[in-house]
């Protein structure tokens, strides 16, 4: 199951998930500034997307059911 970052996030910082064992993340248009290495040395990062606002509601429709 993707990771997603929480809409109220809107910085993440230098190197905030670096090391981590994250497979997939899903940025939204709120997460504005993404510091440098935030997401390095994940070796099993195999995917990253970011979602529209469209498809974040999507997502909480299908949770909801």
């Amino acid at each position: 199951k993707p990771f997603v970052l929480p809409r109220t996030l809107h910085t993440i910082g230098k190197e905030a998930f670096s090391y981590t064992h994250l497979t997939s993340v899903h940025v939204r248009k709120e997460n504005t500034t993404i510091g440098a290495s935030a997401f390095a040395n994940n070796k099993k990062l195999k995917e990253a997307e970011a979602l529209a606002k469209e498809q974040v509601q999507k997502e909480k429709e299908c949770e909801g059911h």
